[in-house]
């Protein structure tokens, strides 16, 4: 049996031995293809940091030329890079000039690609050369075909790149008369009074940073350009984070100490009521100076009176405000209700933080919180949310309903109502309901622009408009006429009812007829009222 299975072993050898002699070589096989470390094959451009690199590889097969064309500022790589390198000349090829015949390359690009004159972006370009004795193509997201010259098939491929440049800060301050200031001098300092503000305005290009960080006196901000007001004696530094953050481009950020140092010294000025007495929602009254306190104890109270609907009303306690010092909370020893009418007195002497004694004041009227219901920027009509999105309810109209900054009570836009015919045209809320509860009282305030110029609006036209407040349960009409209303003004509209059931509601503005109006400022507030 084993002289059997050596026997058949050497039959398959010599089966073998035959075969091979039997193959033909193939002929040379033609093929092209390429890749990159960027992986960004969707984006016409490649984009990366200055003194950064990319790595191209020609995956091409059977070709008969070769080569690899570079930016004059670009340099050829060679060696083992890491991951741990994060510099790269150790690795330049000396004198490697712009071309190459490698597969693999490794260029590092050393200069930012310019801008064109015209200010736009320019890029630098890597040209993969090759020829093939056959047609080829190369299939991606799109198909490049080679073309046929001088008897040979030609493959020529530009990647483009754009080059970021580092990021230099730059910045500019402003003191609070609008003059500029020079803080470049790391021996100058700054000076202003507690109380004065100082303006920096990011000025940064270099690198095209998409974003920022501010800080300063404690403060942080994104903004470009921010006003900081300067309470605490004492010197301080500001620094300004300029950022490279937006998708498929290289991020960077670069932090930047101003030289010049910031001192606050004691102010000049009285120490004084800063703004209106503010009533939070906590019935918490807001009593705002113009610098910090130094300190508020708790028999500070004795310094303050109050009266609350014309009587004298005890206050329970003054206190400084945890999150800023220019503030001190006074809360009365009462229950305050809307229809309140409160002033506060203030006998002066609590010291600032540089020692100025405060001013005193008397019966002044306390601004009453402001319980809105409604998103005020969307019922304001500065931001969308109406129903639509960012255009109100069309369904039905038969005017037009727009938003418009041709009219505004407050901010830069407001709701605009044209009537075309004699029919109706209708925008609604209905993206932004509010909750209402039985038995409450809600007051709804708005204001509206009449039109002088519309005929329409004068005699037989229509002489009511909304609002309707919409509900599950059944709408109900609040309907104002317009006869004797002022045209070409703002007026102040304002409703009350009382809930009959627990439910949603929104609002809805309706008129009829030929004519133009303008809407703003939407506000509803639970009513209440001290009990009697």
């Amino acid at each position: 049996m084993k002289n059997k299975y050596i026997l058949l072993a050497l039959l398959f050898a010599l089966f073998l031995t035959a075969c091979e002699e039997e193959l033909e070589e193939p002929n040379q096989f033609s093929d092209v293809g390429w890749y990159t470390s960027m992986l960004q094959y969707n984006l016409d451009t490649m984009r990366v940091a200055v003194d950064k690199y990319i790595s191209f590889s020609d995956l091409s097969q059977g070709t008969l030329e070769h080569s690899w064309t570079i930016p004059e500022s670009g340099k050829f790589l060679s060696g083992t890079i890491t991951r741990h390198d994060s510099t790269y000349t150790q690795f330049i090829v000396e004198n490697g000039g712009v071309k190459s015949s490698e597969n693999t390359i490794h260029v590092l690009f050393t200069e930012p690609t310019p801008k064109t004159a015209d200010g736009r972006d320019s890029v630098f370009s890597v040209t993969l050369y090759n020829t093939f004795p056959d047609s080829v193509s190369f299939r991606g997201i799109d198909t490049i075909p080679a073309v046929y010259e001088n008897g040979r098939w030609v493959m020529e491929k530009e990647f483009l790149v754009k080059v970021y440049d580092t990021i230099a800060v730059e910045m500019q301050v402003k003191d609070a008369k609008g003059t500029v200031i020079d803080h470049t001098n790391e021996a100058d300092t700054i000076r202003v009074e507690a109380g004065e503000t100082l303006t920096f305005l990011d000025l940064t290009t270099q690198g095209e940073p998409d974003s920022r960080t501010w800080e300063a006196a404690g403060i942080t901000s994104d903004q470009k350009e921010v006003t900081i007001t300067y309470k605490k004696l004492g010197s301080s530094r500001v620094f300004l984070t300029a950022r490279r953050t937006a998708q498929n481009i290289p991020a960077a950020a670069t932090r930047y100490r101003m030289p010049a140092v910031v001192k606050v010294i004691p102010s000049t000025k009285p120490f004084e009521l800063f703004g209106e007495l503010m009533e939070q929602e906590d019935q918490t009254i807001h009593v705002a100076y113009n610098g910090e306190f130094n300190e508020v104890t708790p028999d500070a109270k004795d310094l303050f009176t109050a009266t609350l609907n014309g009587a004298s009303v005890a206050i329970q306690s003054v206190s400084l405000n945890k999150d800023d010092a220019t503030i001190i909370d006074l809360k009365l020893a009462e229950t305050i209700y809307s229809d309140d009418v409160i002033t506060v007195s203030y006998a002066g002497g609590l010291k600032s933080t540089d020692t100025r004694k405060s001013k005193a004041f008397a019966d002044k009227v306390v601004v009453k919180y402001d319980a809105n219901m409604f998103d005020k920027a969307v019922y304001d009509f500065e931001a969308p949310g109406w129903l639509e999105g960012s255009e109100p309810d069309k369904t039905d109209n038969t005017g037009i309903v727009e938003y418009s900054t041709e009219q505004a009570a407050s901010g830069t836009t407001s709701l605009k109502l044209t009537g075309v015919s004699d029919d109706w045209v209708i925008a609604n809320s209905g993206n932004h309901p509010v909750d209402w509860v039985a038995g409450e009282t809600y007051i709804l305030t708005f204001k509206i622009w009449i039109d002088p110029n519309n005929p329409a609006f004068a005699d037989g036209g229509p002489n009511h408009f909304g609002p309707w407040f919409m509900r599950p349960g059944g709408n109900q009409q609040r309907w104002t006429g317009i006869d004797g209303m002022p045209r070409g003004e703002w007026v102040t509209v304002e409703k009350e009812w009382k809930a009959e059931r627990t439910e949603i509601m929104f609002i809805q503005m309706r008129f009829k007829g030929v004519g133009v109006m303008y809407f703003d400022d939407f506000k509803v507030v639970k009513k209440n009222v001290r009990p009697l």
